[in-house]
């Protein structure tokens, strides 16, 4: 494999490990994120249950079951009810409550911190119901966080007794929504942040995918430069064995018309052959030129004056073949950085392409100028 194509397969392989990297380091970062999440919300609605189910616990203690099984509808303005109710709205602020509710058989409010009639059904106690009904089974339970009516809610329930021991009410205490709307909203940050990390991937994968596709253009281009290289150091090769054959074909060809009978067809016969031992040799010069690597030795020189001294040289040709050639240099064109012998075959090699393309009698205009930011030629 040629050199340049291993620089670049080495450099896909070190890209595409990077970028998967990042890839997994991310994946790995967004799964962290949600089992500390999930650690750390399981871990509070735990410990915010025993709390509820404590507070429930204690406050059915301090109830008397006879006074509230008492209350019917229509007594919210009872003098009891009031009491009643102010008992258990000083339980709610103690312990930074949203609401104490207490409830019949039927699910039922029968005294609530909210101006909730007595006798009306609680809607979020239906979606408790197996911890109500455990709570009336003798066990103390809360529910687990969950959302109402766009309302975040977590209860804990406990049985009020009679004197006989026996269930007659339930009281529901529900923690506070606000606190429970912090963690949604930490919820709802960790998802964004998941949203935005996966986007991350999805946008690495994409840019991967972009990297890898030009890295294979690239190594095809390098390994294709490679294979013109070589091609052109065998071209150089063949081109330099052609020369010495040609040398003595010249040479043999200037003996063979000194001894040869004088006469015009003679002379155009040698005349033939050294006009194309000269091509083939400017071609053999050619090849070896693009072959070689030759440094730049760059020097301030005109371009007008380089220009004239390449036409001088070509002028005898031009006039063979009928072209006229007109120039217009820029007199204020100062001297430039430039390699002089490099620079003369790239106006040769300009000035022979032009004069090929161009019919008998033509006439080639040559004009020099700035550009116009006064940088370049």
């Amino acid at each position: 494999m040629p050199k340049n194509a291993r620089n670049f397969e080495a450099g896909n392989i070190n890209t595409t490990i990077a970028v998967s990297f990042a890839v997994v380091f991310l994946v790995i970062w967004n799964l962290g994120l949600w089992a500390l999440h999930a650690k750390i919300f399981g871990s509070f609605d735990a410990e915010l249950g025993k709390r509820l189910i404590a507070v429930a616990v204690t406050a059915s203690e301090s109830i008397d079951a006879r006074a509230i099984t008492a209350l019917l509808p229509g007594d919210e303005a009872s003098a009891k009810y009031a009491e009643l109710k102010q008992r258990l709205t000083s339980v709610k602020n103690q312990n930074e409550l949203e609401s104490i509710t207490i409830i019949d058989a039927q699910n039922k409010n029968i005294i609530s911190t909210h101006d909730t009639p007595i006798g009306e059904e609680i809607p979020y106690v239906q979606v408790d119901l197996d911890k109500v009904t455990a709570a009336w089974a003798g066990k103390p339970s809360a529910s687990k966080v969950y959302e109402y009516a766009g309302i975040y809610f977590k209860s804990g329930y406990a049985a009020v007794y009679d004197k006989y021991k026996l269930p007659a009410a339930v009281i529901c205490v529900d923690a506070d929504p606000g606190f429970l709307l912090s963690l949604s909203r930490i919820r709802k940050i960790i998802l964004w942040g998941s949203i935005i990390s996966l986007a991350a991937v999805a946008l690495l994968a994409y840019m991967l995918a972009k990297i890898l596709a030009l890295l294979s253009s690239a190594q095809e281009f390098a390994e294709r430069t490679e294979r013109l290289s070589v091609m052109g150091e065998l071209a150089a090769g063949i081109a330099h064995e052609i020369r010495n054959p040609l040398n003595v074909i010249k040479s043999s060809s200037e003996i063979l018309k000194r001894s040869a009978a004088p006469g015009p067809k003679a002379e155009l016969a040698f005349g033939y052959i050294q006009d194309e031992v000269r091509r083939i040799n400017g071609l053999t010069e050619k090849f070896l030129s693009l072959a070689k690597k030759t440094p730049l030795s760059p020097e301030k020189r005109s371009i007008n004056a380089l220009i004239e001294s390449v036409l001088a040289k070509m002028a005898e040709g031009m006039e063979e073949k009928g072209i006229k050639t007109e120039t217009k240099l820029d007199a204020n064109l100062p001297e430039m950085e430039i390699d002089p012998a490099q620079m003369e075959q790239v106006f040769v090699n300009i000035i022979q392409n032009a004069a090929e393309a161009m019919e008998s009698n033509g006439k080639l205009e040559i004009a020099t100028g700035l550009s116009r930011d006064k940088k370049s030629a």
